[in-house]
């Protein structure tokens, strides 16, 4: 559980300082003022607040690679991060459901109440049976056979021209 919760934790003011800064670095216009970049690493922070570290360098790596305006930045980290995210959220929450789920109560038998070999001859013979009056039954086989022969595609509707010419060929015994 302490691992499925460190994979969860956001990453630092730290960290997101410094991997945004650089992606915004790389595409800022000439045009953008030192409070406008202040103004999008704060709208940036409050969108992706809640990544762990290794995604949002993951996301921000792939968004210095493709993005050319400040714009997609955020588009692309989300993008490249959510299917990993929401993976980890899901594994969270699965093992808490599960850490949720009632303790099973062990099954208990009181030996007193188990019958013996010896029980067990005694109601076999009093009831007049033998271990092997059950007759033996071979099941037949549902499946197909290991090796289908080219008849067995056909009787099962299969187009013979749809049939590889190396499916085996049934030999005459």
């Amino acid at each position: 559980m302490a691992e499925a919760e460190a994979k969860l934790a956001p990453a630092s003011t730290a960290d997101f300082r410094t991997q945004l800064t650089a992606c915004l670095t790389l595409v800022a216009p000439t045009g953008m003022t030192p409070e406008d970049r202040t103004e999008w690493l704060r709208a940036a922070w409050g969108a992706l607040k809640d990544i762990p570290p290794d995604l949002l360098e993951a996301g921000c790596e792939l968004a210095r690679e493709t993005c050319d305006h400040p714009s997609k930045i955020v588009p692309a980290i989300i993008k490249a991060t959510d299917q990993v995210w929401r993976k980890r959220k899901g594994d969270r929450a699965r093992v808490l459901a599960t850490l949720a789920l009632p303790a099973e109560e062990p099954v208990t038998v009181d030996p007193d109440e188990l019958c013996t070999p010896e029980q067990a001859a005694a109601i076999i013979a009093e009831l007049g049976l033998k271990m092997d009056d059950a007759p033996a039954r071979q099941r037949a086989h549902k499946g197909p056979p290991t090796a289908p022969t080219r008849e067995w595609y056909i009787a099962r509707g299969v187009d013979p021209a749809d049939i590889p010419n190396s499916a085996p060929v049934e030999q005459a015994a």
